[in-house]
């Protein structure tokens, strides 16, 4: 995790904990006084406007550092991009994001296939390269560029299909 996402981890952290904390303290004892009558102790009311924000917290924080290497997420992103192939089974063994030049945005992810190098999707490929002039080979990888002039997007998605692997790389400019 790059130095910028830590440390807008740590401020929203410390503006969670500064806001709701104070506000889930007011809910709960108006929910106590109004609905309650008194049943909810002050004990239990502190501990719960201090825990579910650290719930929270702890959740944000998994989803920034996990998410990248969900494979549905990325499932999502290929289908939107080159719908005439699916790759097999495959785990993300390695992301990275970093600014390059300004506000630019350079994501890659490194994929493994799970079974390895893959045959058949060597000759889907190949098919591909004819059927679609955006497909290109250069020795034994296959790569499909996109350019989103809209958003300023550059999708690349690069497959080594000899070697069961694959690098899927995500521009913003």
């Amino acid at each position: 995790m790059n130095i910028i996402v830590l440390l807008s981890l740590t401020i929203s952290s410390v503006l969670i904990l500064l806001v709701l904390v104070p506000l889930l303290l007011l809910v709960f004892w108006a929910a106590n006084r109004w609905l309650l009558k008194e049943r909810f102790k002050l004990k239990y009311r502190i501990l719960l406007s201090i825990c579910l924000p650290f719930l929270l917290i702890c959740f944000i924080f998994m989803y920034t550092y996990y998410a990248p290497y969900s494979t549905s997420d990325m499932n999502k992103r290929l289908e939107r991009i080159i719908p005439e192939i699916k790759l097999p089974s495959y785990a993300i063994t390695e992301y990275s994001s970093r600014y390059v030049g300004g506000d630019d945005l350079k994501e890659t992810y490194q994929i493994v296939f799970k079974n390895g190098k893959d045959l058949a999707l060597k000759r889907s490929l190949d098919s591909l390269i004819i059927a679609n002039p955006k497909w290109k080979k250069y020795d034994n990888e296959y790569v499909y560029d996109t350019i989103f002039e809209g958003t300023e997007v550059i999708d690349s998605i690069i497959i080594r299909p000899l070697n069961g692997t694959a690098t899927f790389i995500y521009y913003k400019w």
